[in-house]
């Protein structure tokens, strides 16, 4: 939040305008993106450097697919006939 003085020159000089101008704070997580692939050079080899880091990365991308796939396979089990 910064504070700005507002000045027009239609205004007496006696008359002063402050209005508080708020602004979004900018993203960690897009700074930190960024500052690494400036120090990798643009590659995504960073992200897999470190053990721990590739787990992450795979738990997050299997967190986001796994919904979609169960749902695919519950609509296809629907759909086949059970035979006993």
């Amino acid at each position: 939040m910064t504070l700005q003085y507002d000045t027009a020159a239609s205004r007496s000089s006696t008359e002063m305008n402050f209005r508080i101008i708020c602004r979004p704070a900018p993203d960690k997580a897009e700074d930190a993106f960024r500052q690494s692939m400036l120090m990798s050079r643009g590659s995504l080899g960073i992200f897999f450097s470190n053990t721990l880091v590739t787990t992450l990365v795979f738990l997050g991308v299997a967190l986001l697919v796994l919904p979609a796939i169960w749902q695919a396979l519950g609509k296809m089990l629907a759909r086949s006939p059970i035979r006993p």
